[in-house]
């Protein structure tokens, strides 16, 4: 083992075959010095995978069990490179993912301001119920969030 880098992140592909039983990586996730660049390129590949399959909102068990079928990498400690690696590129990860946060808040805009309207026109017109209140009320609700939602975007997008 070179450095601080644990073997199973030594240069290898996602796509390769199993290497080796891995030894400890308790030692990578400590405060020590990063290994030199040039001995990196297997963890930044290991990276790389991790941030695009959480990007996809691929569940992290999976990307979990990928590392421990692969690499005979034991469960806590991919794990922790897992949650290392989500942490460092949470502005990464959240940027790839906002075009379907963009798309999911345009459909709860759209959503509500139909059940808003709708049940406005309802209530104009005298057919006071239950279920005309409740779809007025969560039309305004679900504006209220998608407005929220489009501020957060903006907040974020402004931040860099």
């Amino acid at each position: 083992m070179s450095g601080n880098l644990p073997s199973w992140l030594q240069g290898a592909d996602v796509l390769d075959e199993p290497a080796a039983p891995m030894q400890s990586m308790s030692s990578y996730m400590d405060d020590t010095p990063a290994p030199a660049p040039s001995k990196r390129a297997g963890m930044e590949v290991h990276t790389a995978y991790i941030v695009r399959e959480l990007a996809n909102n691929t569940p992290r068990s999976d990307i979990i069990m990928t590392l421990v079928q692969k690499y005979n990498c034991p469960w806590d400690e991919a794990e922790r490179f897992v949650s290392a690696v989500s942490i460092q590129n949470h502005d990464h990860i959240q940027n790839q993912q906002r075009p379907l946060i963009i798309l999911i808040t345009a459909g709860t805009l759209i959503a509500g301001i139909i059940m808003f309207t709708y049940g406005g026109i309802r209530l104009g017109g005298g057919a006071i119920s239950q279920f005309v209140m409740s779809m007025t009320g969560t039309g305004f609700l679900m504006i209220m969030g998608g407005l929220y939602g489009v501020y957060q975007l903006v907040r974020d997008m402004a931040k860099g």
